[in-house]
């Protein structure tokens, strides 16, 4: 006969797992993606961006190179008024 704690036990303990692997594919995806906009600015010639409008043009190349047709997504800016 199964030991019901035996099946929580080993919940928390993928729970624990799952968390653990998850922060550190985080951390992973964060690192590789500073590395990736350098080498995306570096290829377009883009150097520092001062200004929003700049960010902006940068970006939206960013995403064209980064992303596939096949991806479906959307953004958009918020501007604030002043």
């Amino acid at each position: 006969m199964d030991d019901p704690r035996c099946h929580v036990g080993l919940q928390l303990s993928a729970g624990i797992r799952y968390r653990k692997t998850n922060k550190i594919n985080k951390a992973a995806i964060r690192d590789r993606a500073t590395i990736e906009i350098k080498r995306i600015q570096k290829a377009v010639g883009v150097g520092q961006l001062d200004t929003f409008d700049e960010f902006k043009s940068f970006f939206d190349t960013a995403m064209e190179i980064a992303t596939g047709k096949f991806m479906k997504y959307k953004y958009s800016t918020l501007l604030l008024k002043t």
